[in-house]
C-alpha cells in the first residue's frame, strides 16, 4: 500500500512539475515587457511603418526612425502624387505612462514649434498604437521593420 502512495505523490510531484514548466514558458525571455506590459525605451529604437488609405483615393506610408539619441525622423510617403514629406523631432519616452512627447520645429527657424503628446498602446514587442493625448483616432498599426 505504501508503494502505491508513493507513486501518486510522485505522478502529482511530476505533474506539478510539468504545469510550472509550462506556465512559465508563456513568458518570453525574449519579451522585454515587464509585468506590467511595459516596454522600456529601448523597444522604441529601429524604424517603424504604418500605411493607410486617407480620403479613400491615396494611399500614405509613414516611417519612422527612432534613435537612441532621442532623435526622430518621420517620413510621409504620399502615392497620390508621389511625394514624401519628412519632420526631424526630438522625442522623450515614458514607459510606465507608455508616454510619447515629440518636439517638432516646424520651419526650423524656431518660429513655429508644435508638440505632440501620444500614448504608445503595445500590441507586442513589434507592434503598437499611438493615441494623441486629450483624444483622436489611433494611429497604427506600427510595424516594426
Amino acid at each position: 500500500m505504501k508503494k502505491n502512495y508513493f507513486f501518486v505523490a510522485l505522478t502529482f510531484i511530476a505533474l506539478a512539475v510539468f504545469i510550472g514548466m509550462a506556465l512559465s514558458s508563456c513568458n518570453s525571455k525574449n519579451d522585454p515587457a515587464n509585468d506590467d506590459g511595459e516596454y522600456p525605451v529601448e523597444n522604441l529604437i529601429g524604424t517603424w511603418k504604418w500605411g493607410r488609405m486617407i480620403e479613400g483615393y491615396s494611399y500614405v506610408v509613414t516611417t519612422i526612425v527612432i534613435t537612441s539619441s532621442n532623435q526622430m525622423v518621420q517620413s510621409d510617403y504620399f502615392d497620390v502624387n508621389n511625394t514624401t514629406e519628412t519632420r526631424n523631432m526630438t522625442y522623450t519616452y515614458n514607459a510606465s505612462t507608455s508616454k510619447i512627447t515629440t518636439v517638432w520645429d516646424q520651419w526650423g527657424d524656431g518660429s513655429n514649434i508644435v508638440v505632440g503628446e501620444y500614448i504608445i498602446s503595445w500590441k507586442n514587442k513589434d507592434q503598437f498604437y499611438s493615441y494623441a493625448v486629450g483624444g483622436g483616432d489611433a494611429m497604427g498599426p506600427f510595424i516594426r521593420q
